[in-house]
């Protein structure tokens, strides 16, 4: 090369890397034109720049000379990571290296895997993306998914997650080995398909799906690898800097890349979609498309625009050539290439020919939108093949269908035939009939199918977008009722289909969830709430009774018992329910977490289970002790979870719950108001810092004034009235703006009214009595406006009964006041009589699910009759003077 042509090749590189990746393809296509040789060296030199790594920058000369004797031990191995020793890296990738470990501390054996950020490519957006992986796999437990075991902080301060350890090959390396024929490629291709729409499901976008990505093990079980660049799809989630946005667009595989990936579009399950299609082209023919049309791939500025993968029957039958007439690098033989599928490449064109090739490109389109919309309807695609009926990709024209048709029952079909002669008039008639037949039942199929998508997206897309936000009960009660009507259409179809059963039983409770979940924003229809849940949950055991080992539902068992027995405590008053349903959180809870100690999601589960049920045995029996031993357990429990991930903010969330918890059951006794005090204020503490990072979330913000409700009691309890008039003041402007925010949620007016009830303490405990009255009258219209929402009745009865029987209270005070005319004391004292008796009345439907009720109900007894006393007394005098 001359050097007027290396400085021509250097200045057009140079220009070609300061520009936008949608803008570099033109750019070559310009200035190389006509010049092969030009454009061939400027994409070899632009692949290589996006390839290389800036490690060597750290490394010694020597080593990277590849001198001998130059190579040093990794400083990794040998190290202790948490409880493990690290053995020797067994992979590496765009931010972390992956080691072999075992466990250190000899409590029990066993081999895993070891992920850390890569030595020099610490930097505070790598370790939160590595941080994002970790949280992802985290929310996962899918039998095709590397499972999260645990993870922590390297003395360093970078995080690390350890995983069990894959023993595989990449898929296609695997099926290729065993000489897997198409059948059985597709049938694991299918496994895969279950594994991304798992985390689809769960908005997560893989972004790097690739062959390497997907181990197989000598089992036959393939498990999907390496959420490293996942995008979690949410609709509040942070725009990353361009910075960011380059060093994501680096990380990606351009053989496995969709369009909009290598533009810099926006990225959505459609993008795994195409990366999936790749994948298939190649476990169906054994080359990639761009090599089977002899080109190679501009890394990040491909020719997209106009580019068509060739059919994958075609490409078998043939031997594939680049067009300066070299054979690609990806077995361009297909004698080979169809021998590793045990046939030969006129049959296995035969093969591909027709669906297969349909599949492969619906899935590679270049436009997002006319792509499989979802890998489930990928997935099911390949099973219709499979089964020989008719692709929701393909026109649904009667000579394909009659072919599926007979494809499907070709014995029958045989034997029909022997007959045909004979039987001619009458085989064109069914043969008729089955069209309509068949008609008829593709109209089913579709009509089934839109019914799902539509139920799908309305409970779980739209309902779970707005769910936080202030003043959305009006859409949440439009979903419900489209979604109800829809849910119960697809209940009678799901009989004997888990997969099915397991989504129905989902969307039920999540419209239960909208219609009446205890203790939340919601519609105010328990009654409905309680038949949804119990039909999630009958689909639910179902399950577990034909597949005992399906740990997701059985884990979505303990939710769903939760909010039956939430249910039964707060709005029934059924104590005996709440009791069980929560006993039984607490064994599944712990069985799950025995099968599996290592899982930080099982403790959770456990943790939040033992809260549950420790928190019910005091608000119901007053079993104080048991109660504080089951929430300092969960207590135990969840500390060291957020403590190792201050980005998971259920945890977080539920943390915060269990000091308030503490501090209720602590506070009942005069001894623990001191260690009450300080668990209310870390439990504000923490719930601020969950509320400060989630400023558009209407639970946080609700929790938040909780804390500071529940800490005004404390201290109003422990006489500090001044600290404690400043923090309910704080939750009662709180809660004002809640109820003004969307004023049909009964939860939001009755937690005002509890607020003004603290504010009535507060008066009456200063012995300002017509302050304390006044507070309490509007606290009692707060209550009537929260029975009238029909929300949780139990809790809306209590709150209601303690108004009016401390409307009783300042009235008595009222009356003994001899400050007062007699005839005012003696109005004081009979209104005090009057709310003394309603208070009781309620007090007495509450006694089964609350000792609180029970106390109260003695107590008024007495001060019924120190009103009588006054009455008497206050009359004979007035009759003397």
């Amino acid at each position: 090369m001359t050097p007027e042509r290396w400085q021509q090749i250097k200045a057009a590189l140079a220009e070609s890397l300061e520009l936008d990746p949608g803008e570099r393809s033109a750019f070559i296509d310009r200035v190389a034109a006509g010049d092969r040789e030009l454009r061939e060296e400027l994409e070899s030199l632009i692949a290589a720049h996006f390839e290389a790594s800036d490690e060597f920058l750290s490394g010694p000369a020597a080593l990277i000379a590849g001198l001998p004797g130059c190579t040093p031990p990794d400083p990794w191995v040998g190290r202790h990571v948490g409880a493990y020793e690290l053995i020797e890296e067994i992979g590496s990738g765009g931010m972390g290296e992956v080691y072999r470990a075992v466990r250190a501390d000899h409590v029990y054996e066993k081999e895993v895997a070891i992920k850390l950020i890569r030595s020099g490519h610490d930097s505070a957006h790598v370790v939160q993306r590595f941080r994002n992986e970790r949280q992802i796999l985290a929310t996962f437990d899918h039998p095709n998914i590397a499972r999260l075991l645990d993870g922590g902080t390297t003395p360093e301060g970078l995080p690390y997650f350890v995983m069990e350890l894959i023993v595989g090959e990449p898929i296609d390396r695997f099926c290729d080995r065993r000489q897997l024929d198409v059948s059985e490629r597709l049938r694991m291709f299918l496994e895969v398909c279950g594994a991304v729409q798992y985390a689809h499901q769960r908005l997560i976008v893989h972004r790097d799906l690739k062959p390497s990505n997907i181990l197989v093990t000598e089992d036959g079980v393939p498990k999907l690898l390496d959420f490293g660049i996942a995008k979690i799809l949410e609709s509040g989630a942070a725009v990353p800097d361009a910075a960011q946005t380059r060093t994501v667009f680096r990380l990606l595989t351009p053989d496995y890349a969709s369009p909009e990936q290598i533009r810099g579009g926006p990225i959505t399950t459609a993008s795994d979609v195409f990366s999936l299609g790749l994948i298939l082209y190649v476990l169906l023919t054994g080359i990639k498309p761009l090599d089977a049309q002899g080109r190679t791939p501009l890394t990040l500025t491909p020719s997209t625009r106009d580019w068509e993968p060739r059919r994958p029957s075609s490409v078998v039958r043939r031997r594939i050539v680049r067009d300066d007439g070299r054979g690609t690098d990806a077995a361009p033989d297909p004698q080979a290439r169809s021998a590793a599928r045990k046939s030969a490449p006129v049959s296995l064109g035969r093969r591909l020919r027709g669906d297969l090739d349909t599949i492969v490109l619906v899935a590679l389109r270049i436009d997002p939108a006319r792509r499989y919309g979802s890998v489930e309807q990928l997935a099911e695609d390949v099973r219709r093949h499979l089964s020989h009926r008719p692709l929701l990709a393909r026109p649904d024209t009667f000579a394909y269908r009659t072919g599926k048709f007979i494809a499907r029952y070709a014995l029958g079909v045989a034997a029909a035939g022997a007959l045909a002669a004979a039987l001619l008039a009458g085989l064109l008639v069914t043969t008729h009939e089955a069209r309509i037949a068949q008609t008829q039942r593709a109209r089913a199929e579709r009509r089934f199918a839109d019914v799902y998508s539509l139920a799908h997206s309305l409970i779980f897309d739209i309902n779970d977008s707005i769910q936080d936000l202030p003043g959305s009960s009006a859409a949440r009660h439009l979903i419900l009722g489209t979604g109800l009507k829809y849910l119960d259409s697809l209940s009678k179809e799901a009989a004997g289909d888990a997969a099915l059963q397991h989504e129905i039983a989902s969307a039920y409770e999540k419209l239960g969830d909208v219609q009446g979940r205890a203790l939340e924003a919601n519609e105010g229809d328990s009654g409905g709430a309680a038949d949804s849940y119990k039909r999630a949950l009958a689909l639910r055991r179902s399950i577990v009774a034909a597949n005992a080992r399906d740990v997701d539902v059985r884990r979505e068992l303990v939710r769903n018992l939760g909010k039956l027995s939430d249910l039964a405590a707060w709005n029934s008053g059924d104590a005996g329910d709440a009791l069980a349903y929560s006993r039984e959180t607490v064994a599944t809870s712990e069985s799950l977490a025995a099968a599996d100690p290592s899982s930080g999601k099982y403790r959770a589960l456990l943790a939040t289970s033992r809260l549950d049920y420790g928190f019910k045995l005091f608000k119901i029996r007053g079993d104080s002790g048991p109660a504080l031993v089951n929430i300092r357990a969960g207590i135990a429990a969840l500390e060291p979870l957020w403590d190792a991930d201050r980005s998971n903010l259920r945890i977080g969330r539920t943390l915060s719950l269990a000091y308030s918890r503490a501090a209720e059951v602590l506070a009942a006794a005069p001894a623990g108001r001191a260690q009450a005090l300080s668990m209310d204020r870390k439990a504000h503490e923490l719930m601020a810092s969950l509320a400060k990072s989630a400023p558009a979330d209407a639970d946080f913000a609700h929790l938040l004034a909780f804390t500071d409700h529940d800490t005004a009691a404390v201290l109003a309890a422990l006489g500090d009235l001044d600290a404690a008039q400043q923090k309910e003041a704080s939750a009662l402007q709180a809660f004002t703006a809640l109820v003004q925010a969307d004023p049909k949620i009964g939860e939001y007016h009755m937690d005002l009214s509890l607020a003004q009830l603290g504010m009535a303490d507060i008066a009456y405990r200063r012995a300002d009595l017509r302050a304390s009255l006044a507070q309490l009258e509007d606290a009692l219209a707060q209550s009537a406006a929260a029975e009238r929402s029909g929300g949780t009745r139990v809790t809306f009865s209590l709150a209601k009964a303690i108004e009016e029987r401390r409307i009783g209270d300042v009235s008595l005070a009222l009356a003994s006041s001899t400050r007062l005319g007699a005839g005012e004391r003696l109005g004081y004292a009979r209104a005090a009589r009057d709310w003394y008796g309603k208070a009781a009345a309620l007090f007495a439907t509450l006694d089964a699910i609350s000792h609180e009720a029970s106390n109260n109900t003695l107590e008024i007894s007495g001060k019924i009759r120190e009103c009588d006393a006054q009455l008497a007394s206050l009359s004979h005098g007035m009759r003397h003077d």
